[in-house]
């Protein structure tokens, strides 16, 4: 008897569990976390293709805003792909809707984002721009260590400006003598 009422029981218990599986009344899964920030920054540099995909169904899923899908998007063109066009086009996207909010993060971060792809594809005087209004609007916002890290990265912009690029069309030839002195030359 006590056999067969344990038997009723798990079949009971079986039956609740099997009717409640897949109800989580709108709350966020396990199967979710893979369309996190962090899980998609974790994969981006080695399946940058999963990483797009993930970026656009967490945007489907409402999981992520588009503004920070635009902005992931154009980290992993940018990191992992390499495409500057492509990176670009998405960090424009998110600058051009958030102009209204210019001292909130997401805008910061694209303008950081902006600054390193023209620093990269090496339109320095763009990339000077956009740190010295990324500059501006960090000390606005009273966010110091990103100011620092927009000034130390207009720096290096006018480094490139100022003393790299005028020696290398003076003398193409000195190409490598002119990038060994340039980094023997850094304390």
């Amino acid at each position: 008897m006590k056999k067969a009422i344990c038997l009723v029981l798990w079949g009971v218990l079986a039956m609740m569990t099997a009717c409640t599986v897949g109800v989580n009344d709108g709350k966020r899964t396990d199967a979710d976390s893979i369309y996190t920030y962090p899980y998609i920054k974790k994969i981006h540099l080695t399946d940058p293709q999963r990483a797009l995909a993930l970026t656009d169904t967490a945007e489907q899923k409402g999981i992520i805003g588009r503004d920070s899908s635009n902005w992931i998007r154009g980290i992993i063109h940018y990191e992992a792909t390499k495409n500057y066009r492509q990176a670009r086009d998405c960090a424009q996207q998110v600058l051009n809707h958030l102009e209204d909010q210019p001292t909130s993060a997401l805008y910061l971060a694209n303008t950081k984002l902006m600054a390193a792809i023209c620093l990269t594809d090496e339109h320095y005087n763009e990339s000077l721009g956009y740190c010295t209004k990324g500059a501006e609007l960090a000390h606005e916002a009273g966010n110091v260590l990103l100011e620092a890290d927009f000034n130390f990265q207009a720096g290096s912009c006018m480094e490139r400006i100022l003393y790299v690029i005028p020696l290398l069309h003076t003398n193409p030839w000195n190409r490598h003598h002119i990038c060994m002195d340039f980094s023997l030359n850094k304390p």
